[in-house]
C-alpha cells in the first residue's frame, strides 16, 4: 500500500503544479482582450486540483473456524494517508482521475470457538478513471455526464484473542475493477456557493 500511496501523492504534485500554467477551473470567464493582449494566448486546456477527506468505518459479519461475531469499528485514524481528485480538460471534455486510501478497523468481544476477543484492521485503495462530457454548464448550472472505471484493492486482518494470551491471525486481500457511469454537477446557492452533487452506477 505504500506504494500506492507513493504514486498517488506524486500524481497529486504534478497535476498541481501543472495547473498553474493554465486556467484553474472550467467555470472561469474568459480574459477581457486587454489581458490577453499582455500576457498572450490563454491556454485551451484547464485543470482541476481538489483533495479531500473522509473517516472510513466498517461494519462486518465474522463466521470462521466457529466464530461467528458481528464486529463494529470506526475511523483507522492517522494511517489514512491521501484522498483527492484531478481533472484535465479542454472544451466540453475532460479526464478525471479520483484516488481514496483509507484505513478502518474494528472489534468484538467473545464470539465462539474458545476466543476472548476479535480485532480487525484493513486498508482500502480505490482508483477511478472517468471521461466526463460537460452537457449542461452556465454561471447557475453545471451538468457533466461521465463514464469510466474504478479499481479496488483490500487487504484485512483478523486477529483472535484467547485465554493465556493465545493468538492467531488471519489475513485476506482482494482486488476487482468496476465500470462507472453517472451524473455530476454544481448549482449556484448564492454569492460565490455552489451546492455540488454526484452520482454514479
Amino acid at each position: 500500500m505504500a506504494l500506492k500511496r507513493s504514486i498517488l501523492l506524486l500524481v497529486l504534485s504534478g497535476v498541481a503544479a501543472a495547473g498553474a500554467r493554465a486556467q484553474e477551473s472550467p467555470y472561469d470567464d474568459p480574459p477581457p482582450p486587454e489581458v490577453e493582449q499582455a500576457v498572450g494566448p490563454v491556454s485551451p486546456w484547464w485543470f482541476r486540483v481538489a483533495p479531500y477527506v473522509w473517516l472510513a468505518g466498517v461494519g462486518a459479519d465474522v463466521a470462521v473456524g466457529g466464530i461467528d461475531a458481528t464486529l463494529d469499528g470506526g475511523p483507522g485514524g492517522p494511517e489514512v494517508a491521501a484522498m483527492g481528485v484531478v481533472e484535465v480538460g479542454r472544451g466540453k471534455w475532460s479526464l478525471s482521475l479520483d484516488g481514496v486510501y483509507s484505513a478502518f478497523s474494528g472489534d468484538a468481544d467473545g464470539g465462539g470457538g474458545g476466543w476472548d476477543s476479535i480485532s480487525l484492521d484493513g486498508d482500502q485503495f480505490c482508483l477511478t478513471t472517468k471521461v466526463n462530457y460537460r452537457a449542461m454548464d452556465s454561471e447557475e448550472f453545471s451538468l457533466l455526464v461521465f463514464l469510466g472505471g474504478r479499481l479496488t484493492d483490500v487487504g484485512v486482518d483478523l486477529a483472535l484473542r484467547g485465554p493465556g494470551g493465545a493468538r492467531r491471525t488471519l489475513h485476506g486481500s482482494g482486488d476487482w475493477a468496476d465500470p462507472v457511469v453517472g451524473l455530476r454537477g454544481r448549482s449556484l446557492v448564492a454569492g460565490k456557493c455552489y451546492l455540488g452533487f454526484s452520482g454514479e452506477l
